[in-house]
């Protein structure tokens, strides 16, 4: 298997990441959305422009090697990175019992998703699955 090079990430960031914030009631999250513009590219046009890891990180879900691990109070903020994308994944533990949060904050790497799209139905799933696995 081949190493897949650090992908960049958008300075603007992604909608889906949660931005640190220890005042917000989130454990350590705020919500506050980025404003970008939507991605005009087709389903075919993005499938043809994206990346194979992306496209496998899609369909597959991510894995993850420690990253990160930060105090916060009395949490613990954990961060993992993909592999495969890139795309880095947060969440808050419990310093004291060691009990974990869901995964609240997805920084993923520019390209990675397409923007004012909102998510791809079961059919353009299956289209992104067949280019990955006939084109691996």
């Amino acid at each position: 298997m081949t190493a897949v090079p650090m992908p960049e990430f958008s300075a603007a960031g992604s909608p889906h990441t949660a931005e640190r914030n220890p005042s917000a009631n989130t454990r350590g999250f705020s919500t506050r959305q980025v404003a970008q513009e939507p991605d005009t590219r087709t389903l075919e046009q993005y499938l043809d422009s994206t990346p194979l890891a992306f496209l496998e990180c899609r369909d597959k879900k991510h894995g993850s090697d420690p990253y990160d691990v930060e105090r916060d109070g009395k949490f613990l903020r954990e961060t993992v990175r993909c592999p495969r994308c890139g795309t880095l994944r947060s969440r808050m533990v419990d310093s004291r019992t060691g009990l974990a949060g869901p995964w609240k904050s997805y920084n993923h790497p520019a390209g990675y998703l397409r923007k004012g799209h909102g998510r791809m139905t079961k059919l353009e799933v299956g289209k992104m699955r067949l280019v990955y696995l006939l084109n691996r």
